[in-house]
This record gives structure tokens, C-alpha cells and sequence, in this order.
């Protein structure tokens, strides 16, 4: 039972480290350059998922078609840890595996996808076909390391605040709003200004009336 328990340690161990392993191979960009030509292309990988990396691609000055007898690019990856095979030129065997395996076809100088394991290279050929098998490594237009994200001075923040700084506290007050000044008067004051407009009307009414009489009485 005790073994067991070891054995299944172990296993988990060596899958994590696998799987870290593959992240920093995979996930990061590449700059693929040849100096037999002036094409160059960029690539950037980054991990979505357990044993899966999502890729983007842009290739400038390649040439369509490559040649007469080669009508299609196609970018490959090359599995990590496996060396080329210098005798066949297809790359080395790894638990029945070649060293590299399709990322796609490369149309209209752009690619995007999606790879389920991990790549410590890429490298565009020209092929006779599309979809090939293995990579005709005797046509290779390009190719480039995979390198880690440089994140630069992206990664530190331009506010930097002192631990000890203490930031004031505002309170915000809404701005009352202008009032004219309106003088205040005491109640007397103002019922005696009532009494006297109101005394004042009546007068006018009675002379009105009194005026009006007479001219009816004088006709």
C-alpha cells in the first residue's frame, strides 16, 4: 500500500513538471527570420487550457506561390526536447512521434489556431500540398526559437505610493446655490403694509363711485 501511495506521488510529480515545462516552452512569441531571405514572421502562443496553447501568426514578403513546384506554406512546431534526425531530415522519434508536428497552412500570410502540446520552435516550409505530413526541411523559409513573454516595464505600475503616505480625507459638500438677498421684515411691519395698500384701494373705489354718482345725478 505504501508503494502504491509513493508510486502515485511520483506520478503526480513528474506531471507537473512535465506540464510547467511545457508552459514555458510554449507559451511566449517567436520571431522566425531566415538569411536567405527576406521574409519574417511572428508568432505568439499563449496557454488557454491544460496541455493547450492558442497561437496567433503574421508573415511579411513571403512569396506566393513559393515556386512552381511548391504551392503552399505550412508552419510547424517542434515538439520539445526532440532533436533533428540528420539522416532523414524529418526530425527525430519520440514514443512513435516525429520532432515536429502541423501548426497549419499558412493562408494570405496569416494563422491562427490552436496546439495540443508543447513547442520549443517553429519554422515555416514550402510543401507541394497542403495538410503535409512531415515538414520538407530542404525548403525551409524560416523558422525561430520560442522565447518568453516580455512583459517589460508593463509589469510596474507608474503609481507608486509610500507605505507610510496617508492620503487626506474630502468631504464634498454640494455648492449651495445663489439666493438674492431678500431684506427681512418683522410681521408688524408687514401687516401694517397690508392695511395701508388695502385702506389705500378702498379710498380709490369710493372716489370712483362718488365721481361716478355725480355725473349720473347731473344728467
Amino acid at each position: 500500500m505504501l508503494k502504491r501511495i509513493v508510486g502515485i506521488g511520483l506520478t503526480g510529480l513528474l506531471l507537473l513538471l512535465v506540464s510547467a515545462g511545457s508552459a514555458s516552452a510554449s507559451e511566449g512569441t517567436a520571431f522566425l527570420t531566415s538569411n536567405d531571405n527576406d521574409a519574417k514572421c511572428f508568432l505568439a502562443s499563449v496557454l488557454v487550457d491544460v496541455e493547450e496553447y492558442q497561437f496567433v501568426m503574421t508573415c511579411r514578403n513571403l512569396i506566393t506561390p513559393p515556386d512552381a513546384n511548391r504551392l503552399f506554406y505550412q508552419a510547424w512546431g517542434r515538439r520539445k526536447g526532440v532533436a533533428d534526425d540528420p539522416k532523414t531530415k524529418t526530425g527525430g522519434l519520440r514514443f512513435g512521434k516525429g520532432a515536429y508536428f502541423s501548426l497549419g497552412d499558412i493562408s494570405t500570410g496569416k494563422l491562427n489556431g490552436r496546439a495540443r502540446e508543447a513547442f520549443e520552435e517553429v519554422l515555416v516550409t514550402a510543401e507541394a500540398e497542403s495538410g503535409a505530413g512531415q515538414p520538407t526541411l530542404s525548403a525551409l523559409v524560416v523558422s525561430g526559437a520560442m522565447q518568453d513573454i516580455n512583459f517589460g516595464s508593463a509589469s510596474q505600475s507608474n503609481l507608486k505610493f509610500s507605505p507610510t503616505s496617508t492620503i487626506a480625507k474630502v468631504t464634498l459638500v454640494p455648492t449651495p446655490k445663489s439666493v438674492s438677498a431678500v431684506p427681512q421684515r418683522s410681521v408688524g411691519e408687514t401687516a401694517a403694509r397690508v392695511f395701508f395698500t388695502l385702506l389705500f384701494i378702498i379710498v380709490i373705489v369710493a372716489v370712483v363711485i362718488s365721481i361716478i354718482q355725480r355725473r349720473s345725478a347731473s344728467r
